[in-house]
């Protein structure tokens, strides 16, 4: 390998730890249900990402409680920032607290409708309702309130979900508003030692790519299905980061203020569909939310 890739050597031992685990994960559970599958590539892939997030980092120097808590009770994915840097314990507002709790409530209550439709309603309406709840439950409730406590203790942990609304550009959005976890382990596993090999552009669009396929392994892999769309929805989300280098603020053009608030909202939502397709609605989330539906008043 050329001098000039070998930085690509560290991405690869990166990435070796979470593939270990998918395919460990997924050799364990292929004659599962489809949603078990899911969730088994998930977690397992997490974990990966957790332990190679580890890596270079003089973990064992930390305070034990923040090593643990960084380990099994945070999903963040900075391990620099959560074990080693000093903050004072935050001020938590009324309005942060009253945010995560509604966003619990409404994340239950979204899943409350799509389990108890699950048998009847159609598989689109079920699919998206369910997941829409999941991610409100968790990203923007559970993990936002782990953010209050770890930030009220004084560790660096800043939300998950960092009010993604407001974005007013698809760079925003990916880099500091939606799964800051993942963007953080993103740029300092991939971004950072994948620039000086292949140039910020192309590294970047690295970065796409591997999300696309780390989502193919979640989405499609457990659908059986679907095969290509989520790759596909974030290679448009980096041609549509590339595209905001030449025509954003800095160049004077359009893409500022509301107009990139509605220029990010079109490239996030109108091609979802690509992301969430029909065959995991309907061969993961639909049984995933059945099963729930048979099994919850059963252990009533």
């Amino acid at each position: 390998m050329p001098p000039r890739f070998a930085p690509l050597r560290t991405v690869a031992g990166f990435l070796a730890i979470p593939l270990g685990c998918v395919i460990t994960a997924g050799w364990l559970v292929h004659s599962r249900p489809a949603w078990c599958v899911m969730w088994a590539l998930a977690g397992s892939m997490f974990v990966g990402i957790k332990v190679s997030s580890l890596i270079g980092v003089e973990w064992w120097t930390a305070k034990p409680w923040r090593l643990l808590g960084y380990l099994f009770a945070w999903p963040g994915l900075n391990a620099q920032a959560f074990l080693f840097r000093l903050k004072e314990p935050a001020t938590i507002s009324g309005r942060e607290a009253l945010v995560a709790a509604v966003n619990l409530g409404a994340g239950l209550t979204l899943l409350g409708w799509a389990t108890r439709h699950a048998h009847t309603a159609g598989a689109v309406p079920v699919a998206w309702t369910g997941m829409s709840g999941i991610v409100l439950f968790c990203h923007f409730g559970v993990f936002r309130c782990l953010s209050i406590a770890w930030r009220w203790c004084g560790v660096e942990a800043r939300p998950v979900m960092c009010n993604p609304i407001r974005a007013t550009s698809l760079s925003e959005f990916w880099s500091h508003r939606w799964n800051t976890a993942f963007a953080d382990a993103a740029r300092i596993l991939i971004l950072r030692p994948a620039a000086p090999a292949l140039g910020l552009r192309w590294a970047t669009l690295l970065v796409y790519l591997l999300s696309g396929l780390a989502h193919e392994v979640v989405v499609s892999v457990p659908a059986r299905g679907g095969w290509g769309g989520p790759t596909l929805y974030f290679l448009i989300q980096g041609l549509g980061t590339t595209l905001e280098r030449r025509f954003g603020p800095r160049a004077g053009t359009f893409i500022r203020g509301d107009q990139g608030w509605l220029w990010t909202l079109f490239w996030v939502i109108a091609p979802l569909p690509l992301l969430l397709h029909r065959p995991f609605a309907e061969r993961v989330l639909v049984p995933l939310f059945q099963w729930l539906a048979d099994e919850i008043p059963r252990s009533i």
